[in-house]
Order: structure tokens, then C-alpha cells, then sequence
């Protein structure tokens, strides 16, 4: 795999611990798990956990101050031209996929979600 410069493995070093912070603070799971690897030309992380989840709107909505790990995560990657999502259902625990790009898209433009990276990452 091509190496990752330090700029990017920062952000995906700080995303995972906010992740794995949120997952002990919130989700009462018993089990997270972390996986990375390289799709689609990006470094693809991706940590789900089996914890209690929550209502993606309604933690949307929520006060700029109990939101802030989530849009850090998001700030952080779009920094680096990568992307974020987090899905959740209540009762069903919640994943955090971020992707960043090994390589910046020709013209500088930020490359887009790749929309089967879910399906794909195994």
C-alpha cells in the first residue's frame, strides 16, 4: 500500500481515537471494531460498534458543544480532502466510515465518495 503521509495519518489516527471515545462515553457496546484498508485509490477506515446508537437527526439538531466530535471528525477529514459519514439506528449501534484520498484528484478537486465504498469494505 502507498504510504500515507503525516498529515493524513494524523487525521485518521485523531478520527479513530474520537470514535473509539465516543463509543466509551455514549454507545454502551460491547464490542467496536476498526478496520482500514485501500479502495477505490483512498485509505478507507471504517469503526462500528454494537452499542445502543442513537437517532442521526436528533443528534444532528443537538447544541453546537454536544455535536463537536462529530463535526471535528468531519472538519478533520474535509481538511485533507477526505470524507465522513456516520450511520446510526437506535438499538443498533453506529459506524463512522472516513476516506482519504492517497492522491489528489487532477485539477485539485476533492475526489468524490466513492458510492459502493460501504458495500466494498469488507
Amino acid at each position: 500500500m502507498e504510504e500515507v503521509n503525516g498529515d493524513k495519518s494524523t487525521v485518521l489516527y485523531r478520527v479513530a481515537q474520537e470514535a473509539l471515545t465516543n463509543v466509551a462515553r455514549h454507545a454502551q457496546a460491547s464490542h467496536a471494531e476498526v478496520k482500514i484498508q485501500k479502495l477505490d485509490g483512498a485509505v478507507c477506515m471504517k469503526i462500528r460498534d454494537n452499542g445502543k446508537g442513537f437517532e442521526q437527526q436528533q443528534v444532528l439538531r443537538a447544541k453546537k458543544r454536544e455535536r463537536l466530535g462529530l463535526l471535528g471528525m468531519r472538519e478533520r477529514l474535509e481538511m485533507v480532502g477526505g470524507n465522513f459519514t456516520v450511520t446510526s439506528t437506535p438499538g443498533k449501534g453506529a459506524t463512522v466510515l472516513a476516506q482519504i484520498p492517497l492522491m489528489t484528484a487532477k485539477g485539485g478537486q476533492k475526489p468524490r465518495r466513492s458510492p459502493s465504498l460501504e458495500r466494498n469494505f469488507d
